[in-house]
């Protein structure tokens, strides 16, 4: 990474959405930075904070999904599904 580390960047860190190179780069940034380094653990903190919740389909959606798929393939057998 060239270009200064954004709260962005810390974010896409936090979520492991950062390539190896930029890991690496924001890692090294985070030990040698303390204005950073700070950033990032409010950024954490807050994370640490919400809430955790568990989405699921409704009955109705997972019926659609499959009849839809029974229809395309209609040598499967409802039960199988």
């Amino acid at each position: 990474m060239k270009h200064r580390i954004t709260i962005t960047d810390l974010m896409l860190y936090m979520y492991g959405e950062t390539s190896y190179l930029e890991t690496l780069a924001i890692s090294k940034a985070l030990k040698n930075d303390a204005s950073l380094r700070e950033e990032y653990n409010k950024l954490q903190e807050a994370y640490d904070q919400l809430p955790e919740i568990e989405l699921e389909p409704t009955s109705f959606s997972i019926d659609n999904v499959l009849a839809y798929s029974q229809s395309q393939n209609p040598h499967l057998k409802a039960e199988t599904l």
